[in-house]
């Protein structure tokens, strides 16, 4: 099966008596224009769609189920600014080394990296090592110097 467009995310459809059987995506691999997936159930699928995945996006929906998308956890490092001035000098130190970031609620969450971690330790930053399912993929901003 051949998927070129997401029809529905599982948020904002209707199961009724539908099972939802899950194929699962690493965050790497979400952003991927051209990606082959075998669901859980064993439905092999070719996706060629131009946006980023998301959890929960539905591939493909079939008489007893729909085919949806499970974006797997991702290791990351979630860090928890005190205050603006500490989450400025933090931004501006993971910004010079180009690596990409997503802010949520209070946290800023990057790519697990020794030097930022033992950047972090120097400074007493509160941080931590985890797993975690992203809302979007961590990918560089396009820009030039």
């Amino acid at each position: 099966m051949i998927v070129n467009k997401i029809l529905r995310n599982l948020d904002n459809f209707d199961l009724k008596d539908k099972k939802v059987d899950f194929a699962n995506i690493s965050n790497d691999d979400r952003v991927k224009k051209i990606l082959r997936v075998k669901s859980n159930n064993g439905v092999e699928i070719g996706i060629n769609v131009e946006d980023e995945l998301k959890d929960g996006d539905i591939l493909a929906i079939l008489d007893d189920s729909v085919v949806a998308v499970k974006i797997l956890p991702t290791d990351v490092l979630e860090i928890s600014p005190k205050n603006l001035k500490e989450m400025g000098i933090i931004a501006h130190n993971i910004g010079n080394r180009h690596t990409p970031a997503i802010f949520e609620e209070n946290l800023m969450i990057i790519e697990p990296d020794s030097l930022i971690e033992e950047f972090l330790k120097n400074q007493n930053v509160d941080f931590k090592k985890t797993k975690r399912v992203l809302k979007t993929a961590l990918r560089h901003a396009n820009h030039s110097h």
